[in-house]
């Protein structure tokens, strides 16, 4: 008759393997990260060339002209005020926008709750954009940004200097960028959805998205 003796871990056996593992998981959490991120920078990228070709149509129905990159009031020579639209809008824009006569000076762009969704929904791009309200907010942004508001409804925003462009006149205009991750100013109550390039949010492993007027996005 033959005894089969049967043998287990030691402690010892045991923990080595334990410490096998979490030395190989602490190897592969960069990579994994990296790679999701890879696919948060990848949506972003198709939020931005949405809002870019959102722009040409809003274009081809306002005379080859795409948006102001904020709302702004000014005065034309009878004393009337007029209201440049923005891509989006102030939270206050709609009750002020049908009164040429009246006017809110006040840049109040909100950020979170139903008055940052309604900067958005007011916005001259959102009726030509498909993908609704998403369309807005980089996947990274909420993570790794230094936003100063819980649920931020929008973290993209527009170069200043290609506020109102015409498509139909002018040179260079390709090579200008359109739409970028927005500025580290996001969440201050004084900032709006404009930005100067020194100012954008390189969120995506050290790089921010931008699409240029021609519809090409790169990383910068």
């Amino acid at each position: 008759m033959i005894t089969r003796i049967l043998r287990g871990f030691t402690l010892i056996e045991m923990l080595l393997v334990i410490a096998i593992i979490m030395i190989l998981a602490g190897m592969m959490y960069p990579v994994l990260s990296k790679a999701r991120e890879s696919g948060r920078a990848t949506q972003c990228s198709s939020n931005l060339h949405q809002l870019q070709l959102a722009s040409l149509n809003y274009a081809n129905d306002h005379d080859g002209k795409i948006p102001a990159c904020a709302c702004n009031w000014y005065q034309w020579e009878d004393g009337s005020w007029r209201h440049t639209h923005g891509w989006v809008s102030w939270k206050n824009y709609s009750p002020q926008c049908t009164d040429t006569n009246a006017h809110d000076n006040t840049p109040n762009y909100a950020w979170s709750g139903a008055d940052g969704i309604s900067c958005v929904t007011n916005g001259a791009l959102y009726g030509y954009v498909k993908g609704g309200e998403g369309i807005y907010k980089c996947p990274t942004f909420s993570m790794k940004s230094n936003c100063k508001v819980d649920d931020p409804k929008r973290s993209y925003a527009m170069n200043m200097s290609a506020s109102e462009f015409n498509l139909l006149a002018g040179s260079g205009q390709p090579n200008t960028i359109l739409f970028g991750d927005d500025s580290l100013l996001v969440g201050n109550p004084a900032a709006d959805a404009q930005f100067s390039t020194n100012e954008i949010n390189r969120i995506h492993n050290g790089k921010a998205n931008v699409v240029y007027v021609d519809g090409h996005v790169d990383k910068m």
